[in-house]
């Protein structure tokens, strides 16, 4: 029914590569990955490895965003996005990172870990009905 991505414009693309640029979609700050701070736009090279650190011993202390404060603002946006009038159907593209704290809002993150983690344009499909969410499967892309 609709359609949204985060303002990142590698979002927006895959977005328009999957929808062969087809259907009309909204651009939404809500759906952005984690504020970095001033790690922002830095080189990956500056990014802790997850499993040995924990992101919200070091980005806060520069701006960047809490695990918790991404979860807020992700679920806070797609509960306003689901709540729209006639929005049954809706992709909305996203990070992993916030795709994840999204899904542990609700959901063991050992779920995703356990089954081969979030991978690129994947998808996580979830229902939503009296106002709740609920995790349905994980689909990845066939690597070839």
């Amino acid at each position: 029914d609709h359609y949204y991505s985060s303002t990142a414009e590698r979002a927006s693309d895959t977005l328009e590569i999957v929808t062969e640029g087809q259907v009309p979609y909204t651009r939404v700050k809500g759906l952005k990955e984690r504020d970095f701070g001033l790690f922002e736009g830095e080189s990956e090279d500056l990014n802790p490895h997850f499993d040995d650190f924990k992101y919200d011993d070091l980005f806060p202390h520069y701006g960047g965003e809490t695990t918790k404060q991404v979860q807020h603002r992700v679920v806070k946006t797609l509960t306003e996005i689901m709540n729209k009038e006639d929005h049954e159907v809706v992709l909305a593209v996203s990070h992993a990172g916030a795709s994840m704290q999204f899904f542990s809002a609700f959901n063991n993150p050992a779920i995703i870990f356990n089954s081969g983690g979030l991978t690129n344009c994947c998808i996580l499909h979830y229902t939503y009905d009296n106002n709740e969410f609920k995790f349905v499967e994980i689909l990845r892309p066939e690597v070839k």
